[in-house]
């Protein structure tokens, strides 16, 4: 019996939902037995795994679910997982070989096999959101802070404030060190199936570029989303690269857009506010 042992992957949450996800399982297909080691809140992705290896990670260092792994946990992580072909991807290799299966075309690309999370909620929820946000201060991430991805607080209270004046319901979703936004549903930091049943339900996710945003896509949400830096490829990828399943998106160009603007694209997706 062939089997695969998976993991870990120590790259952002974005990547690993994006390429090593999707890659995973299409390589998958090929073996008779799987083994995944993943952070513990990465657990509902990996539904073609036999076994699952919990790994340790340490908090506070990277986006959402993710973390930067104890050497020493990885270690017995992989011993837990016993033998087999092992393919474990690093953060480098994540950018130097797997950019290239993004760039395939749209849909299922060979390399890849993509999961739809909304398929799993075919039965509406007894809350149901007009729109999910999910908003975060700079990113710490292996020690370093990155401030591009960041939406300063009084715009992220500005641009709710408007959603609910408007009579939406707003949920906030991502990790526990998002921003809390007064008038939401606070889902910040909840398992991650949760947070993919209520994306899978809402009518539109906003926010700048982050893992929940791509997460939004994999779960047939359409999203509003920006990037504080003029880079093409993060259009691309809401676009085409990370949206296997067409979901509408807009993409707005600039640093911190104003709240203004982030409605005015809201408005063009969803018709009317």
């Amino acid at each position: 019996m062939s089997r695969a042992v998976f993991g870990p992957y120590l790259g952002e949450f974005g990547w690993e939902l994006c390429l090593w996800n999707p890659y995973a399982r299409k390589l998958a297909r090929g073996y008779d037995d799987i083994a995944v080691i993943a952070p513990e809140g990465s657990r509902y992705l990996y539904d073609f795994a036999r076994t699952f290896v919990p790994l340790e990670a340490l908090p506070g260092t990277s986006d959402f679910m993710g973390g930067k792994a104890d050497p020493e946990a990885t270690v017995r992580a992989l011993v837990a997982a016993g033998e087999g072909t092992l393919y474990a991807p690093t953060q480098a290799l994540a950018n130097a070989e797997l950019e290239r299966f993004s760039k395939a075309a749209k849909g299922c690309a060979p390399e890849k096999e993509w999961r739809a999370f909304a398929h799993d909620f075919p039965d509406v929820p007894a809350t149901r959101f007009d729109a999910c946000v999910a908003f975060r201060p700079p990113k710490l991430f292996n020690g370093k802070l990155y401030e591009d991805k960041a939406y300063p607080i009084e715009m992220c209270r500005e641009l709710v404030a408007r959603l609910l004046a408007a009579g939406m319901t707003v949920a906030n979703i991502g990790g526990p060190d998002n921003f809390e936004i007064e008038g939401t549903t606070d889902l910040r930091g909840a398992p991650l199936r949760d947070q993919c049943e209520a994306l899978s339900w809402a009518g539109m996710c906003i926010g700048p570029s982050s893992a929940p945003l791509h997460l939004a896509q994999l779960c047939e949400c359409p999203v509003v989303t920006w990037y504080n830096r003029p880079r093409a490829e993060s259009r691309g990828r809401y676009e085409g690269w990370w949206n296997p399943f067409d979901v509408p998106s807009r993409f707005i160009e600039g640093a911190n857009p104003a709240p203004e603007k982030v409605l005015g694209a809201c408005r063009d997706l969803r018709g009317s506010l």
